[in-house]
């Protein structure tokens, strides 16, 4: 790689690139953009140089500035950009510029040194199959051509319709041409369909019924009723005994023996003692009963007769109580 900056042809090259600046409106900003891009070409910084170049340019642009940046990309080994470059300022530089014959000297020494890169399609791709460098797609045109190209490895992507992306690299090399053939990858596959099969409505299933029960079951159950309705019973007397014992205590305590006289509270107290006490009886004496049919009927059940037993409210000697009936 040749000496970007103290080469005699270099120096011709951008000899009149400041005068030409001189006279542009962006002068200033374009000019110092410039500057860098020599500064950074002497400290061999070919990267930033070449940006500054290209910035320059763009500020206002000058061929000076664009031969400067040819030279840049020539020493960083872009070969074809430089080619390109060194081709379209030659295009611009007037006739009698006495740049004009080293600039065609560098395009010549650049077009023996050129690599060059042929890129087909392959004859089963499908149709539609593009091909692209980066962000830069290749025209229809483009395809079967030796076009120059920088040295270095060049990453391809192939892309069709329906068929997966193809990634293809390919190295250009000096003095050579390379060949690369274009075809997608394989198809794509398709996701299968999965239709649902439809839901059957469920059936309510029937309620079993309980079977049948016999006379000797419903007697053992009624035997159970009765019982329960003894125990009950004798609950209730319990209850209402100790109740009595109560009124009997508030009586006492609000009427007179001797006189026997009481004042209202021992009164009711005495009436609602009376009461309790019938209705402790009943209650203890139809418990008694309930408990003994109860038993019986557990013990010995029935089979061919049905028995039934009630429990039900009723008065005796004009007080309530509880009444037990049925059939056994």
């Amino acid at each position: 790689m040749r000496k970007f900056v103290g080469a005699g042809a270099f120096a011709l090259l951008v000899a009149v690139a400041p005068a030409a600046r001189a006279q542009s409106a962006q002068a200033a900003a374009a000019e110092a953009l410039f500057q860098e891009g020599l500064a950074a070409a002497e400290r061999h910084e070919l990267d930033v140089a070449c940006a500054r170049f290209r910035d320059s340019d763009k500020v206002d642009p000058a061929n000076g500035t664009k031969l400067a940046l040819a030279e840049c990309e020539e020493n960083r080994g872009k070969l074809a950009t430089s080619w390109s470059l060194f081709k379209a300022t030659l295009e611009k530089l007037p006739p009698t510029d006495k740049r004009i014959a080293t600039v065609k000297g560098r395009i010549a020494a650049l077009e023996a040194r050129l690599p060059k890169l042929v890129v087909t399609i392959a004859p089963d791709a499908p149709k539609g199959t593009t091909v692209a460098e980066g962000e830069a797609p290749m025209l229809p045109s483009m395809f079967g051509l030796a076009l120059p190209t920088d040295p270095g490895v060049h990453t391809f992507v192939v892309k069709a319709d329906g068929y997966e992306d193809a990634t293809l690299k390919v190295e250009a090399k000096e003095k050579q041409t390379a060949t690369l053939v274009a075809k997608p990858g394989p198809a794509k596959r398709l996701a299968p369909v999965v239709v649902a099969a439809p839901v059957q409505p469920k059936t309510a299933e029937p309620t079993p019924r309980p079977p049948p029960s016999t006379p000797a079951q419903d007697n053992r159950t009624a035997g159970w009723i009765v019982g329960g309705v003894g125990v009950a019973g004798v609950g209730v007397g319990v209850v209402s005994y100790m109740l009595a014992l109560g009124k009997k205590s508030v009586a006492d305590e609000n009427c007179s023996g001797e006189l026997q006289l009481c004042n209202a509270t021992g009164r009711d107290a005495a009436d609602s003692a009376k009461t309790l006490n019938v209705v402790t009886v009943t209650s203890f004496a139809l418990g008694a009963v309930g408990l003994g049919v109860g038993t019986w009927m557990l013990i010995k059940p029935s089979p061919e007769r049905t028995t039934s037993a009630a429990l039900g409210p009723t008065l005796v000697a004009g007080a309530p109580g509880w009444g037990v009936g049925g059939t056994w």
